[in-house]
């Protein structure tokens, strides 16, 4: 029996190892399910995430053992089992859903505050759900709002705040003005400030590209794959290419040292060249990736028939793109598929933002301003939302002034339902429930639905698990990609009868 326990466990899940179960009484399996995986059968369960690889006579033991007290030469394995919450034994489980939820909200330790500087872009893309309005004054956030928005965010009791500044292609001068007058106020509130941007790297020259250094900035920067898939996108007004462009900010940025994340939008233009997409993105030795689908949002929605994919085409798109993780190394795997692999594992940096999950952040430990002032939950959903306050201090609907003890998750209101955050009744006994997390919470309310609805993106991250333990894990498990950071110094552990 084989598994992998993580460097830095969720502590639900790290001391399930020191946990002594009950040395006589029933064992029950904990709503497992049986795969084959790896020249054996994967046990997971749906309730508590817990999983290992049996050998097939301990998969017909661990199916066979009705007591404790009569497992004999199996009592190793069985014992294995409930330590990684696939049995109870005698009505006892390793197992707490509310300990779990709660530790899962403990991970996010840091407030992140999303800020829309102009409404307008430079660039046309053809799926952009911003729309195509032209850079304009009367489109750009006033610095006064700016600036009340991160003071709003510096009083929430979080000891870091990362602002993320959005696009900067357009915003270029609002930003360089705002961030050490942002730098300064979190000095003198005693918070850390960690900043980040999103931009299409058209106008990202060398001085930006200094600045940009010289403080530290995050820099995730979008690009579609090779020139040829790119530019289909990805134009400007003249519809000339973008693609040139963008190879040379992402130059200027990896050789000063910047962290930059590169983001590829998945849509009609490039879903059926997944090795092509993830070859370009990994060439440039990014610090992560995004491989997202695109949504029936802005200019997307209104072409949809021309941009929209099918979720059996994501769902192929990111099985190859982990197939492929296991042959190019697993640090090309995008942030998605990380994440879950992650939280497989019960490493607790899966669930830092816990996107995508019920769990998540959004509207809760994130909020993101329009240049119009809206509040929004989620940077991908911006339609509607209330207004910053009158007072232009308070960001509605949080409570600022806490005290920096208060409890950091319950200090803040939920900018969404409560009823939301539970997965949907179609979730239920799903072998990945546990690190899916029952998906995103927002994607799926189309109409204003206060049902949770399941996400439409289901197929591809059951696609993602089931070729992770197709792949990845197995070769792990056989000794392979040891050293690589995608399983953050994670370890093979095993028990015999």
């Amino acid at each position: 029996m084989r598994w992998i326990s993580p460097r830095d466990p969720l502590p639900t899940w790290g001391r399930w190892s020191a946990e002594t179960p009950p040395r006589s009484g029933a064992v029950t399996l904990d709503q497992v399910r049986w795969r084959d995986c790896g020249g054996g059968s994967l046990a997971i369960s749906s309730r508590t995430g817990g999983w290992a690889i049996l050998e097939q006579d301990e998969a017909a033991a661990l199916r066979q053992v009705r007591r404790f007290e009569d497992a004999g030469r199996w009592a190793p394995v069985v014992t294995a089992a409930w330590r990684r919450g696939l049995v109870s034994i005698a009505g006892v489980s390793v197992f707490s859903a509310d300990e779990n939820a709660a530790a899962i909200e403990a991970t996010r330790d840091y407030y992140s505050l999303v800020l829309l500087l102009n409404s307008g872009c430079n660039l046309v893309c053809s799926y952009c759900y911003l729309g195509h309005a032209t850079p304009s004054p009367h489109r750009a956030m006033p610095l006064e709002l700016a600036r009340a928005a991160i003071l709003g965010a510096l009083e929430q009791p979080w000891p870091t705040i990362l602002v993320d500044f959005g696009e900067i292609a357009v915003a270029g001068a609002a930003f360089r003005q705002l961030l050490p007058w942002a730098q300064r106020a979190a000095a003198d509130r005693g918070k850390a400030l960690r900043a980040a941007v999103q931009t299409n790297g058209t106008v990202l020259d060398e001085e930006l590209a200094d600045f940009l250094c010289g403080n530290e900035v995050t820099v995730g920067i979008s690009l579609d794959g090779p020139r040829s898939l790119h530019d289909g996108a990805r134009r400007f007004r003249s519809g000339a290419g973008s693609y040139g462009r963008v190879l040379a900010a992402i130059r200027r940025l990896t050789v000063r040292g910047v962290s930059v994340h590169l983001i590829a939008t998945i849509s009609r233009h490039n879903v059926a060249s997944c090795r092509d997409v993830v070859c370009e993105l990994a060439a440039h030795g990014p610090s992560s990736t995004l491989l997202k689908p695109v949504l029936p949002e802005g200019e997307a929605a209104a072409a949809w028939d021309a941009q929209a994919i099918s979720e059996d085409e994501y769902a192929a798109f990111m099985a190859e793109a982990v197939r492929l993780a296991d042959e190019l190394g697993p640090d090309t795997l995008d942030q998605s598929a990380g994440k879950f692999l992650l939280r497989l594992l019960g490493d607790r940096s899966g669930w830092r933002d816990s996107c995508t999950s019920r769990a998540c952040g959004s509207g809760r430990s994130l909020h993101v301003i329009g240049a119009d002032g809206g509040v929004h939950a989620c940077p991908r959903f911006v339609s509607g939302g209330p207004r910053l306050a009158a007072d232009g201090r308070q960001l509605l609907p949080l409570t600022v002034g806490k005290p920096a003890s208060a409890a950091r998750v319950s200090a803040l209101p939920d900018l969404l339902p409560p009823v939301l955050r539970a997965a949907p009744e179609s979730c239920a006994g799903c072998s990945w429930l546990g690190s899916c997390g029952g998906g995103c919470t927002l994607v799926g309310q189309r109409g204003g639905e206060l049902t949770p609805m399941p996400d439409p993106h289901c197929a591809a991250y059951m696609a993602i698990h089931e070729a992770l333990f197709a792949g990845l894990v197995p070769s792990f498990l056989a000794g392979r990609h040891a050293t690589s950071t995608a399983f953050n110094g994670a370890r093979v552990e095993a028990v015999r009868a």
